[in-house]
């Protein structure tokens, strides 16, 4: 149930009963949750060594936002990948026609947003790869379900960076669960693998030898003229070249966790925008700031990394540059520096926010009180 939801229920309903059922956040047991850690330059790659290592993958990418879904998708099909994207931007027809491919199987990574895999429902997806951590532990939960059903066993793989290691330890806690902190494979380990999937597809294809009893005699003599070692390369190189090309001279991207800083910060430290604590440690002078209203609050599931994120994403301000925001039942109020106020305003025109259209408009201050205080107006 939505936080909002809840408050409504404990206030005006006379001794609510809540029902429950599967247990609140359960984690399916047979998820193997794992977590890569990489700096932010190296993420693309880093998804790429989890997705060569894993030849038989059928799996959902999660990304943050549309625009990074469609990014990540295009650049996986461009090298060759088969994967599509599922995201908001997206009409039905379009969606429908992507899912069609996914449960064909004619699509084998999926990378999708949150909002648009809400309800996707895909039997005996292998992996789910989380590109980008999710705003709160619920919603990894949600994303993580969407593999090991029916019985099958499944695995979790998380990308972070250094920085993110206390937004996993806040999933972990919440979630009751315990992240493998693996590291990403050397290109060696991906080639074998690679060939070793190779290899065994070979061996397990079934052969009709009366289908190709016509043909073999012309095959065999074409080849004649190459030994043993010289066919099997050849053979080989078709599938398998761009994997030795790509990772000749691949170097580490593992990276290493910080160590807390001395004195327990990190404990009492103040969040970045979005996470877990949600509390923002940004400040502006009223004299120094404008702000703004948007038709979403609490009641839309909606939380101040997701504000963030919408202001950052379509203005291209940075997240220092948005100060106090106040979330309320039904709306929010949000601050932004007075020098970015005329870009958040223009780019902020006919915008979505997970799916859904919302308003943004000024929101002006009335005059002070009669106890001096400044009262936002809207």
């Amino acid at each position: 149930m939505p936080p909002g939801v809840a408050a409504i229920a404990r206030n005006y309903l006379d001794d609510p009963c809540k029902v429950s059922v599967g247990g609140r956040r359960r984690m399916a047991p047979n998820i193997t949750h794992s977590c890569y850690l990489m700096n932010e330059r190296h993420r693309y790659q880093g998804l790429k060594r989890i997705i060569d290592a894993a030849p038989g993958i059928f799996g959902l990418v999660f990304c943050r936002t549309r625009r990074d879904t469609q990014t990540v998708a295009e650049a996986l099909i461009r090298e060759g990948y088969r994967a599509d994207a599922l995201h908001g931007d997206l009409s039905q027809a379009q969606r429908d026609h992507v899912m069609r491919k996914f449960r064909c199987r004619s699509v084998r990574i999926l990378v999708a947003t949150d909002v648009a895999a809400r309800g996707l429902d895909v039997d005996a997806i292998s992996h789910i790869i989380h590109y980008n951590l999710p705003d709160d532990p619920e919603t990894y939960t949600h994303r993580s379900g969407r593999t090991a059903r029916a019985g099958r066993s499944g695995v979790s793989m998380a990308l972070a960076t250094p920085r993110e290691v206390g937004r996993l330890r806040h999933i972990e806690r919440t979630n009751a669960m315990r992240f493998e902190f693996a590291r990403f494979p050397d290109g060696r380990a991906i080639c074998k693998q690679q060939l070793d999937d190779f290899v065994n597809r070979i061996v397990e294809t079934p052969v009709d030898r009366e289908a190709f009893a016509d043909f073999l005699p012309a095959v065999s003599k074409a080849l004649a003229g190459l030994d043993r070692e010289e066919l099997i390369l050849r053979f080989m190189a078709p599938d398998f070249s761009r994997f030795v090309d790509h990772y000749r001279q691949a170097g580490d991207i593992n990276a290493v966790a910080r160590p807390p800083r001395a004195g327990g910060a990190g404990k009492n430290r103040p969040e970045r925008p979005g996470s877990p604590a949600g509390k923002r440690p940004v400040r502006l002078n009223a004299k120094g700031s404008r702000r703004f209203f948007i038709n979403v609050g609490r009641l839309d599931n909606i939380n101040e990394g997701a504000i963030v994120r919408l202001v950052c994403d379509h203005s291209g301000i940075r997240s220092h540059q948005i100060g106090r925001i106040e979330l309320k039942r039904e709306f929010s109020f949000f601050e932004v520096a007075r020098s970015s106020a005329d870009k958040v305003r223009r780019s902020l025109k006919d915008v979505q926010l997970d799916g859904r259209r919302v308003r943004v408009s000024d929101a002006g201050y009335k005059k002070k009180n009669g106890n001096g205080v400044r009262r936002a107006a809207g």
